[in-house]
């Protein structure tokens, strides 16, 4: 625990170098003032107060749901890990064994944790974006649960594309895998029959599915994210370097 807590504060003090935590807090910034516009400066501000909500949650949770975990996310995963790779530090850690483990999930928590706090300024900002617009009463079980449910549901994906970037230096590689997760997720989203094969498409579908669906796809990722970090943990502890 203890080696494993000296890795956590070594790797948040790496992100004061990085524009890390601005992209975990910009982002949701980004969506909430978009929605802000949308919902004050066209048609929609004079129409009623739940079309309104509507549009809201709707744009702002199908836009984090899809696009801003699966393209953010994957830039955000390979900026951290380009970190290792930039300094040659990977080749460092990878030649003592005993270190692996603690920075490898000093790195996953890491990510999970600027993951988590955009998610909860993506909610916290979607709750004030409501009030300001006088559509409340604010459900805060839509603007809290379903922007976490996706966070939840991004974990298999997260666990993949961060295999890759710890794996490879190129930051194309994870990127790429996140643009066509996106694309796959989007499409397998509309299916009845193949968004349980598809971890791309867990996150929209447990953010804004029936309470089924939600329920399938939250298990599916936790299952499938733990079997996938669990397989990255090992590799990683028995890896050569990186190519």
């Amino acid at each position: 625990m203890q080696s494993y807590l000296r890795a956590l504060s070594a790797e948040l003090l790496k992100y004061r170098r990085t524009m890390a935590v601005w992209l975990a807090l910009g982002i949701p910034t980004l969506i909430a003032g978009l929605a802000w516009m949308v919902l004050t400066q066209t048609e929609l501000a004079n129409s009623e107060p739940d079309q309104r909500w509507q549009v809201m949650v709707g744009f702002t949770v199908q836009t984090w749901s899809t696009t801003c975990l699966h393209i953010g996310g994957a830039i955000l995963i390979g900026m951290l890990w380009g970190l290792e790779h930039s300094s040659n530090q990977l080749k460092h850690v990878l030649a003592q064994p005993v270190s692996r483990h603690a920075m490898f999930w000093a790195k996953t928590t890491g990510i999970l944790g600027l993951i988590a706090v955009g998610t909860l300024m993506l909610s916290a900002l979607t709750s004030a974006v409501a009030l300001m617009v006088g559509i409340g009463p604010v459900r805060w079980d839509i603007t809290f649960g379903s922007p976490f449910r996706a966070f939840v549901a991004f974990l298999p994906s997260m666990a993949i594309v961060s295999w890759v970037a710890q794996r490879y230096s190129s930051f194309a590689l994870p990127l790429i895998l996140g643009v066509v997760g996106l694309i796959i997720g989007s499409l397998a989203a509309s299916s009845d029959d193949y968004w349980r094969f598809v971890p791309w498409a867990w996150s929209l579908q447990a953010a804004l599915g029936s309470d089924e669906v939600q329920e399938q796809a939250l298990l599916l990722a936790l299952g499938g994210g733990v079997l996938v970090l669990l397989g990255s943990w090992l590799h990683f502890s028995r890896a050569d370097t990186p190519s």
